[in-house]
């Protein structure tokens, strides 16, 4: 017997309601990127305080845009793996993080009053932490395939799902003098005492998240070394990308915790550069486009870096020499 025919991607529920989610991302992000710029932002958080702030706009959108972009190709073409809704659903809640304090300022400020802003005040918030937890926890567990990399990894799961869950329900309730950034009271009435008990749940929520991140680290190396062929090639470029967000983190923090100030929008702009790859080595992994480039390109990379680090060295020499001797 032949094997019945596949479902057009257009007549899949699926497909539009990836293409619908995606269609709110870019509304949300549409919104944000023309009432920013217009007159009236100015007395709202959606005020551009200079050029700086006004690049760091221009170079946000688009990778902003990336994740749930490439989170609706996959959700459209792989609708049964995990990834692409993962990346979409955490593109908006991300998005949503920007959205929200726009649309509400405008509402409460400006005065023009936008349909649903006390829900979105409400939500923007527990929306945002959930985006993030999905991409920085979830992703990489379920990565390449949308599974675990074994049954054993399972309890983990159950962990980090009730950890979400909880953690979502209490960032949703507690509103105690602007604890998580709202403008308007919450719907939720609660005194001081029970919303103390609630931020040392959420502190506590935290440190189960840091635990579990460090064993999905774990999981990652293992799927790494027991990947074989197509899935090798996969794990190749998430880690090449996920290692040049990395790369861009780890001084960005150090430069916070130094109190470098000057060094922050350089190395900003190149942290979301640098994220814009992730969605992008992802959408290739899991498309299995040109899947095996990765070395020739890691090859590249890892030259351009050498010689780029020589050059900064040698400019940074020249530059402590050329001082001691004006000295």
């Amino acid at each position: 017997m032949s094997a019945a025919p596949a479902t057009p991607a257009r007549r899949r529920p699926s497909t539009w309601l990836a293409l619908g989610l995606f269609g709110l991302a870019l509304g949300m992000m549409g919104f944000v990127a023309v009432v920013t710029f217009l007159p009236e932002a100015e007395a709202t958080s959606a005020r551009v305080a200079d050029a700086a702030e006004a690049v760091v706009i221009l170079v946000s959108l688009p990778t902003v845009i990336l994740i749930p972009g490439v989170g609706a190709v996959l959700a459209i073409q792989r609708p049964d793996n995990a990834i692409g809704w993962i990346l979409l659903v955490a593109g908006i809640g991300i998005i949503m993080g920007i959205f929200g304090p726009f649309w509400v300022d405008w509402s409460v400020i400006v005065g023009t009053e936008l349909p649903g802003y006390r829900t979105i005040d409400w939500l923007w918030s527990p929306m945002q932490s959930l985006g993030f937890t999905l991409l920085i926890f979830w992703l990489p567990l379920l990565f390449p395939d949308g599974h675990l990399p074994s049954p054993r990894w399972r309890p983990l799961a159950w962990v980090l799902g009730i950890t979400m869950v909880v953690s979502f329900v209490l960032e949703s309730i507690v509103d105690r003098g602007g604890e998580f950034g709202r403008t308007l009271d919450g719907p939720v009435a609660i005194d001081d005492a029970t919303a103390d008990a609630m931020i040392v749940v959420l502190d506590l929520m935290g440190l189960v998240a840091l635990v579990s991140l460090s064993l999905i680290l774990v999981s990652v190396v293992v799927r790494f070394r027991r990947s074989r062929g197509v899935e090798r090639q996969q794990m190749k470029w998430f880690l090449a990308a996920a290692s040049l967000v990395l790369a861009c983190v780890v001084p960005m923090t150090v430069a916070w915790l130094a109190g470098a100030e000057d060094l922050g929008p350089a190395l900003f702009y190149a942290f979301f550069i640098a994220l814009a790859f992730l969605p992008i080595a992802i959408g290739i992994a899991v498309m299995r486009y040109r899947l095996y480039e990765i070395d020739r390109r890691i090859s590249r990379t890892i030259g351009w870096a050498l010689v780029t680090g020589l050059l900064v060295g040698a400019f940074a020499l020249l530059v402590l020499g050329s001082s001691a001797v004006l000295e």
